[in-house]
């Protein structure tokens, strides 16, 4: 092997070689992949994985004389100096030919091409140089190829075993062949073997994975052993590998490693195929490796999920990752080595999906106890869909020879929509209360089966003023694979509702939204309960009724069930009772039957003759056949928060706010008091209070009336005879009726 070297030097190493008699001289090569892209009817791309040695250490079994002879003819020094991303090409020698360029690929027809490798890899310690060629050809007459033709790459040498004269037996270094059988009447790309150039075994029976998918992900279904000279050249392969049963279909390739000589290394040639009609079979020659007992007891190991090394030394089973299209891909390594003085150099993967890559290196310890981290990362493509594969190892930098852990791989599942997220709280339509002025929240939970998805929460419908919305992003950082199988967000919402808003009932929605792709929507119910207040902490049933202009043995009144008069937060109490308006009436007219005029209509209100929402007619008019009614009784103050409901029969709240409290014993009892099940907000003897309109009305505020009437039917108080509505109202207001005050007991 060398770079491109002038004529001069080229002539001057063929002319040594012949002089000398021997008919190869290379030795070095150990690992090739060749797959193919039809790119038109006629054209295909070729891509050729390779790996090469890097220079000779000694006197190799395949005739060469002397590592300094080797060295002074120059084959190799640029081998010897390259750097990553240089390209260099890869030259053989055979005093049969002219040239000294016999490493060629031969597309099939006839047309050869030498071999120019971009440098991917080098490893001083393990003495190989790793790249990759790329090969672009037109067929002239693609119609008259024949069924499943070859493409060959060939040349002179395999790599023998460590310098040994006695590993002739096992491989002398002879010609190398790889060749592509190509189906032209099926212009599929072909599959990409992903396994390692070498594979390491122990001294015991074992299975090796040979992954293989194609660039779109479409997973190799057959294998096979090299089958002839075309396809393994002059390797004899160990009769201790081979695939059992239907591993064949799996790529398994057992391998013996008992029967090996440990240190050796044996080539090993696999062909590989779609499950098509007629498949177009791809190669894979790469080396073995048997290690000692010793020796695969020391070898480094992987340490963290989801790449695991399991204590026979093995990969424990073969990991699948769920990935999706645009999404990137994050998978966390880490390997360990307790061996002597030595440490984990790298983590490698010699032929991963296109796009992907390793970073973010860590060491960690000392030699002899040595752990090294790393991110394999990848963002699938447009057309990445499908299965692919990335197989791993992990190097120790102990003394000759370097010990790998051996192959780990991956699977990856890619699919090219990601899901669309879905709510998986509150249920839909969910109805959310709170009383007034009370703190009310929920959790609105959502979920992607895309765990490296980045999720959103948004209100979709505009919130009331005070209404929060806060969270709703899931993460700012890449998510390691295994970390999560899903993605999640939480977002929460809350809201303190201010006193006016009892009787608010608003549909809220959000939107669950991914990054692209169809959202999720979830609507829920909030509302604010009518006359109903959150007790804070300190306040008192005197405290209360200031907030809302009434007394406080009104509102104790209101709270039968309220065992005392002590307050204490979660304690909600009530603040008046509910009215339900009649088709026909209007604030006006309310207030009339209540004894009360309109003082004041705060500017969020209608206007207090304005029909109310039950199809009433403007200006207000009588109801037809509705009978006259009596003057109230009593002048009272009374407050009004009018709600104007969306529905046919709109529903207030009210309680009394007169400044006069009425007796104890009246507002106690059970059929006199505002405490009353008999008493309703129709009734005149009551100032009320009306909740606000959750659309339309905040308030409304009534003033005194100027009308007056008599008190009448007081004996009843003592029978807790329910009295008809116009009885038995506690006012200080005189009276003017000839019946007797009662008594305040």
């Amino acid at each position: 092997m060398s770079s491109t070297n002038s004529a001069s030097v080229l002539l001057l190493t063929v002319v040594l070689v012949n002089a000398l008699g021997y008919g190869c001289f290379g030795c070095s090569f150990q690992y090739a992949s060749i797959n193919f892209e039809w790119l038109s009817a006629s054209s295909v791309k070729f891509t050729i994985q390779s790996q090469w040695r890097r220079n000779f250490t000694g006197s190799p079994a395949c005739l060469v004389p002397s590592a300094s002879l080797a060295q002074q003819w120059g084959l190799w020094s640029a081998l010897a100096s390259a750097a990553n991303g240089e390209v260099v090409d890869i030259v053989g020698i055979d005093s049969s030919q002219s040239s000294a360029t016999t490493i060629v690929f031969n597309a099939g027809d006839g047309t050869t091409y030498p071999i120019r490798l971009q440098i991917t890899e080098i490893s001083l310690t393990e003495n190989f140089v790793h790249g990759v060629s790329v090969i672009y050809h037109t067929y002239s007459s693609p119609a008259s190829l024949p069924r499943n033709f070859p493409a060959m790459l060939s040349g002179c040498c395999w790599q023998a075993t460590g310098d040994l004269a006695s590993n002739s037996s096992v491989n002398g270094g002879g010609e190398f062949r790889s060749t592509v059988r190509i189906n032209p009447q099926y212009l599929n790309s072909s599959v990409i073997v992903r396994s390692l150039p070498r594979q390491i075994v122990g001294p015991f029976l074992m299975k090796l994975r040979l992954p293989s998918s194609s660039a779109s992900g479409v997973s190799a279904r057959y294998y096979r052993l090299g089958q002839g000279y075309d396809e393994r050249g002059g390797a004899l392969l160990p009769a201790a590998a081979g695939f059992n049963g239907s591993d064949y279909l799996e790529g398994l390739l057992t391998v013996d490693g008992k029967q090996l000589v440990a240190a050796r290394e044996y080539p090993m040639v696999v062909e590989v195929a779609c499950n098509l009609p007629n498949p177009s079979f791809v190669p894979v020659a790469f080396t073995v490796i048997a290690y000692s007992d010793l020796l695969w007891r020391q070898k480094p190991s992987f340490v963290s999920a989801p790449v695991l090394t399991d204590a026979s030394g093995v990969q424990s089973g073969l990991p699948v990752i769920q990935a999706f299209v645009g999404f990137e891909v994050v998978v966390a390594l880490a390997a360990s080595t307790t061996r002597g003085g030595a440490r984990v150099s790298k983590i490698r993967s010699p032929s991963p999906p296109d796009g992907s890559y390793l970073a973010n290196a860590v060491e960690q310890g000392l030699p002899g106890s040595h752990t090294r981290r790393v991110d394999w990362r990848w963002t699938p493509a447009p057309g990445q869909s499908g299965r692919h594969y990335v197989c791993l190892e992990a190097v120790d930098s102990g003394a000759f020879p370097p010990l790998s852990s051996g192959q780990h791989c991956l699977a990856l599942d890619v699919r090219a929509v990601a899901p669309t997220p879905a709510f998986l709280s509150p249920i839909p339509a969910a109805v959310f209360s709170t009383p007034l002025a009370a703190p009310l929240a929920f959790q609105l939970v959502g979920e992607a089966a895309n765990p490296y998805d980045e999720l959103t929460i948004a209100a979709s419908t505009p919130l009331a003023p005070g209404q929060l919305l806060t969270g709703g992003t899931n993460r700012t950082t890449s998510l390691r694979a295994g970390d999560s199988s899903v993605a999640r967000v939480v977002a929460t919402w809350s809201w303190r509702p201010g006193l006016t808003l009892g009787g608010y009932r608003a549909s809220l929605c959000f939107t669950l939204r991914g990054r692209g792709g169809p959202a999720d929507e979830r609507c829920v119910v909030v509302a604010v309960e009518r006359c109903r207040y959150r007790v804070a902490a300190g306040e008192t049933f005197e405290s209360v009724a200031k907030l809302f202009d009434a007394n406080w043995l009104t509102v104790w009144a209101l709270n039968v069930d309220h065992p005392s008069l002590d307050l204490a937060p979660p304690d909600s109490i009530l603040v008046g009772k509910s009215y339900t308006t009649v088709a026909g009436e209007t604030l006006s007219s309310i207030a009339q039957d209540m004894g009360s005029t309109v003082a004041k209509v705060p500017p969020s209100c209608p206007p207090a003759h304005r029909p109310l929402p039950s199809g009433l007619v403007w200006p207000p008019q009588p109801r037809a056949g509705a009978p006259s009614r009596p003057p109230p009784p009593y002048r009272s103050p009374t407050l009004l928060y009018l709600s104007l409901s969306p529905h046919a029969a709109p529903t207030t709240s009210c309680h009394s706010s007169s400044p006069h409290p009425p007796p104890p014993l009246s507002c106690r009892s059970p059929t006199l008091s505002c405490r009353s099940p008999t008493l309703s907000c129709r009734s005149p003897t009551l100032p009320m209070l009306l909740s606000h309109s959750p659309t339309r009305c905040l308030c409304l505020v009534f003033g005194p009336s100027s009308l007056g009437a008599s008190r009448s039917h007081s004996p009843l108080l003592a029978s807790h005879t329910p009295p008809p509505p116009v009885t038995h109202v506690h006012n200080s207001s005189p009276r003017h009726s000839s019946h007797p005050h009662p008594p305040h007991t």
